[in-house]
């Protein structure tokens, strides 16, 4: 009750595509920019080491790098990504008892979650009128990649950890 004139007194998680994070922290990853991933904490959450995670390799980096080059308000922070891209299934053989090629409704939806952990859950939901609701909850790999096939067009979202991750329509 006596900080409430504090202009931090009451603040909201901070949300940023990866594309915006990347560009805040460019020059400490190579190539496409993946995520961050807390290797150390001390005695308190906050972070002493993470590691700036891109496609071919990562930097580890302090917690007050992070800090000043994302714009927080301290080291105590918290980091998921969460990748989804929809494509359409391989094609059937023409040998395959089912018919040939896949119903053109059906969608592959795949991604990648950060931090991993193999055996997790992420939930995708599917949008219905102004709700959300859980179609299918695929568990993610070692990498924390994740692929689900859906069969109804609509606009899609993966949930990981309780942060909702973009969506796509299809």
């Amino acid at each position: 009750p006596y900080d409430s004139v504090s202009p931090r007194h009451r603040w909201t998680p901070q949300t940023l595509t990866l594309t915006q994070a990347g560009a805040k922290l460019s020059g400490l990853y190579r190539g496409k920019f993946r995520g961050i991933t807390v290797v150390r904490r001390g005695v308190s959450p906050r972070i002493v080491l993470a590691d700036v995670v891109g496609t071919r390799g990562k930097t580890r980096v302090s917690g007050a790098t992070l800090r000043s080059r994302l714009g927080l308000y301290d080291t105590w922070a918290y980091f998921t990504s969460i990748g989804l891209k929809t494509r359409k299934p391989a094609p059937r053989p023409k040998s395959d008892p089912t018919g040939g090629a896949s119903a053109s409704s059906i969608r592959v939806l795949s991604g990648r979650v950060m931090p991993a952990h193999r055996g997790a859950e992420v939930q995708v939901q599917r949008r219905t009128g102004a709700h959300w609701r859980t179609v299918r909850t695929p568990t993610v790999d070692a990498a924390g990649r994740y692929s689900v096939t859906v069969a109804r067009r609509g606009t899609y979202r993966v949930l990981y950890w309780g942060d909702a991750g973009p969506s796509t329509t299809y």
